[in-house]
């Protein structure tokens, strides 16, 4: 999960191409960076820059008297 220009973002901490910790990736030009093979993702979309085919999976999230909320 990030603070991405004021808009939270939440993504499955878990890189879809293969498996690496997305989670503990660096966030760059509005796209999370995956530490294992450098694929990024929108942290809006779950697009990824390279491959279309490989999509995180983007869970809808909200900020609600103070709490993150994040609908699983």
């Amino acid at each position: 999960m990030a603070n991405v220009d004021g808009a939270i973002c939440v993504l499955d901490g878990t890189c879809p191409h293969e498996g690496g910790p997305l989670g503990e990736g660096t966030i760059e030009e509005g796209r999370v960076v995956c530490p294992w093979h450098s694929y990024a993702f929108d942290v809006h979309t779950g697009e990824a820059s390279d491959d279309p085919a490989v999509k995180a999976e983007v869970l809808e999230a909200r900020v609600e008297s103070g709490e993150l909320r994040v609908k699983l």
